[in-house]
């Protein structure tokens, strides 16, 4: 082989083990600040915090991009969860998920993937929910005010989209990720956490699949579709961090679409 072979040979090895290496890099990162993980394969355990989920209604799971994914109904189907002080953010946070929503709500004013709140309308410290023309929001409701982004198109159906949502305290910005691509931003952002506090006499709670202490609250805001690998973060995640996320499951789409039952209507049961 050639001197100049060899020097490309060992320029293509290093530059190799450097991409291998940020990539490890990038994923180490990715346990930084992760204070839940709900992986939903086979059940709501949290893999990183203490905060296990039991599921209300006749949930089921299926193949979804890093794993499994738990099934709900729109209707009938949710997770409620005790609304500890860590998941009331005091700073900055980051939320990610794996969706797959069937079909935009009839029969009510979200659909939702992750929420924060009480019955007091308006007063709810964070959510990521889609409205019944299809826009997907995130919000975080703040002492000082709230913000939401997103809104700009309809939320893909009857396919897994990484949603993330990230607020950066320090910078003063809001950000949401749609497949790890930054889809909208809102700067000047500042002081939207310490998060609103919770009413203990307003069924205060954190709802995943679905609104607030389901199914006692007077609402139901129920997700039709699958939700896979729901991360918590203390922290903003970076641009890069969320490519990472992306890239992790981006592999395994095909497959999975190939295994997924077909859309159905809202709250009707699974065949």
């Amino acid at each position: 082989m050639s001197l100049a072979a060899l020097l490309i040979a060992s320029f293509a090895s290093a530059s190799s083990r450097a991409r291998s290496s940020g990539l490890f890099a990038r994923r180490d990162s990715l346990m930084k600040g992760l204070i839940h993980w709900w992986k939903f394969n086979g059940n709501g355990f949290d893999s990183i915090g203490e905060l296990n989920a039991n599921p209300v209604g006749p949930v089921s799971y299926a193949a979804a991009p890093t794993g499994q994914g738990i099934v709900f109904d729109g209707v009938t189907t949710g997770l409620s969860i005790r609304p500890t002080p860590d998941m009331q953010f005091q700073g900055s946070y980051s939320i990610s998920a794996w969706a797959y929503l069937r079909a935009y709500t009839t029969t009510s004013i979200w659909s939702t993937i992750i929420f924060d709140g009480d019955d007091r309308p308006g007063l709810d410290p964070y959510f990521i929910q889609v409205d019944p023309h299809g826009n997907l929001h995130f919000q975080t409701c703040g002492l000082n005010g709230s913000v939401s982004v997103g809104g700009l198109k309809p939320f893909p159906l009857n396919q897994f989209v990484l949603v993330t949502g990230t607020y950066d305290r320090a910078a003063g910005t809001e950000t949401l990720y749609l497949d790890g691509k930054p889809a909208v931003q809102v700067w000047d952002a500042f002081d939207l956490t310490p998060v609103v506090p919770l009413d203990p006499n307003s069924h205060p709670g954190i709802g995943i699949g679905t609104n607030n202490d389901f199914p006692n609250s007077v609402y139901n805001m129920g997700w039709n579709g699958i939700i896979s690998d729901l991360r918590i973060y203390n922290r903003a995640l970076s641009s890069g961090e969320v490519r990472t996320l992306y890239r992790q499951g981006a592999g395994n789409l095909t497959p999975v679409r190939k295994n997924l039952p077909l859309a159905r209507e809202e709250g009707v049961p699974e065949p």
